[in-house]
């Protein structure tokens, strides 16, 4: 419009489609979720921005023009509709996490990650047993060599790798995840899904997503034991962590590795994925 139409009648254009500038670019939040939608928002204000600077700055633009002045609205309307609707989106998944673990929970929050502390997640994970089992997965995941990098690197080191592999694993989950600290080399996500080889694949993401995210120039990489509980069984939810943990010690594969549990009636339901 700011290039092929006349000048007069460019205000006229702009004024009518400029309402739904601002509704398209927030429809990117609403269908895809604040992380993927980043991108499109970012290309979308970023080359509205561009265009309205070249056309500033060529021949037919004005910087006082009613033109530029409409479109410079609109992109600023824009920028407040988007932080709004990302603000509300981050305070309701807030009240989500803060109603899923309850209220007025004593220590409920590890000190060092923010993350839920075992006491929390063990009662979320009571609640979301009690209220569907089927589907309903537990993986614990510990960081490898940890031993070893403390006496390297020292303890102030492995507190830092842990809050990083903390905030990498937080990042790869869904907002109807939970991730919690359960000891201080541990990790706990409970999580659903269809069956278990699809509640090990998303593990199986996990796993290679911390292991490409280096902290201080240390790739860090962490085991993970897995337990699911599938339909027909009776598992208790602190059977299921528990096995979540057994499976994690029992593994005699190595580091870096996705391993799969029983299921409650003890038949093994797949090899561990290798690295």
């Amino acid at each position: 419009m700011l290039f092929r139409l006349p000048e007069s009648l460019q205000l006229a254009a702009v004024v009518g489609v400029g309402p739904w500038v601002p509704v398209l670019l927030a429809a990117h939040l609403w269908t895809l979720g604040g992380r993927d939608s980043r991108p499109l928002n970012i290309l979308g204000l970023g080359g509205t921005g561009a265009l309205l600077l070249a056309f500033v700055l060529g021949p037919a633009g004005s910087v006082g023009s009613a033109t530029t002045g409409a479109v410079t609205q609109i992109l600023l309307a824009s920028l407040l509709l988007l932080g709004g609707q990302r603000n509300a989106v981050v305070r309701t998944l807030g009240l989500m996490r803060r109603d899923l673990l309850g209220e007025g929970l004593p220590d409920g929050r590890d000190a060092l990650t923010g993350l839920p502390d075992r006491w929390s997640v063990e009662n979320a994970l009571a609640r979301e047993f009690r209220r569907r089992p089927e589907g309903l997965g537990v993986a614990v995941i510990e960081l490898d060599h940890m031993t070893a990098l403390a006496t390297q690197r020292g303890q102030g080191f492995t507190e830092r790798l842990m809050a990083h592999v903390a905030r990498v694993t937080l990042g790869g989950l869904r907002d109807e995840d939970l991730l919690g600290r359960l000891n201080p080399d541990q990790l706990v996500v409970v999580l659903r899904a269809p069956d278990a080889r699809a509640a090990r694949a998303a593990c199986e993401r996990l796993r290679v997503r911390i292991a490409s995210r280096p902290l201080e120039g240390v790739n860090p990489t962490v085991s993970i034991g897995l337990a699911f509980h599938g339909p027909h069984e009776h598992d208790s939810a602190a059977a299921l962590l528990h096995a979540a943990q057994d499976t994690l010690r029992s593994g005699e594969e190595g580091w870096n590795r996705v391993l799969l549990g029983t299921t409650g009636s003890g038949s093994p339901v797949g090899p561990p994925l290798l690295a």
